[in-house]
């Protein structure tokens, strides 16, 4: 597949009047990221669980409809109940998988430092137990360097500077403290 050059892209005009348009999204999503990233997050995931469950439970629903006394109320209620333990499950997996994928890291470390395999799972569960109890306060400093990288961004899109970068990294830093400090403050 081509490379796409945005430069020509925009030079033949197809871009033409949307740039304007393109750069506020990147702001908003950056600022929406940037102080409601984690709550973002958990809700996406929990809206996939939810989707995947209700369907799960309504197609197993619909399979034993002929032995329900009242097949539609009893799809309906399936679906809900599935969509209520989908959400609970990817909600939680979510979890998993970041202590998981962390304790993986840990792992990997410890192996390399010491090339005793032992040591290396010690460290692995400790820095899962450890990145599970503050899971919050990670998703909402990642979320809050996600959302100041995007609004960074757009000084170096729209300043043609040597001092753009320096900007970018002053713009983007703020942002992200700014926005964790905010997520953070908020948790519960």
């Amino acid at each position: 597949m081509p490379e796409i050059d945005m430069n020509t892209l925009n030079n033949t005009g197809i871009l033409e009047g949307y740039g304007a348009l393109i750069y506020i999204i990147i702001f908003v999503l950056g600022l929406v990221f940037a102080f409601w990233g984690a709550k973002l997050v958990k809700a996406i995931a929990g809206l996939i669980g939810a989707i995947v469950g209700s369907s799960f439970a309504i197609l197993l629903a619909s399979y034993f409809r002929d032995s329900l006394p009242n097949e539609q109320g009893c799809i309906l209620i399936a679906g809900i109940i599935g969509a209520l333990i989908g959400a609970y499950l990817a909600m939680a997996l979510m979890k998993m998988f970041i202590c998981g994928f962390f304790g993986l890291i840990g792992f990997f470390i410890g192996l390399a430092f010491t090339s005793n395999i032992i040591v290396a799972i010690i460290l692995a569960i400790i820095l899962a137990v450890i990145v599970s109890m503050v899971i919050n306060q990670f998703l909402a400093i990642i979320t809050a360097i996600l959302g100041g990288l995007m609004v960074g961004y757009l000084v170096l899109a729209l300043l043609d500077h040597p001092i753009a970068y320096l900007l970018f990294l002053v713009v983007a830093g703020l942002v992200a403290f700014i926005g964790a400090r905010y997520q953070i403050k908020n948790i519960k």
